[in-house]
């Protein structure tokens, strides 16, 4: 599970997407998120995302870690 703020100056998005194509090339089961509008300051940014990352990290952990 890769979160990641699309507006981040520190960590740039681009090495998200890169640990993305890694873990998909070795079959690793991987969702990623970006968050537009948001950058690494200020990450989550609203409400809404926090529900958003939450609700993904208990989906993802139900799908692949508790099964």
């Amino acid at each position: 599970m890769i979160l990641h703020p699309g507006n981040d100056t520190r960590v740039p998005v681009s090495q998200a997407q890169e640990l993305v194509k890694a873990l998909k090339a070795n079959n690793a089961p991987v969702w990623y998120l970006e968050f537009t509008g948001v950058g690494h300051d200020n990450f989550p940014g609203s409400l809404a995302n926090v529900d958003l990352m939450l609700y993904s990290w208990t989906l993802f952990i139900k799908t692949y870690l508790l099964n």
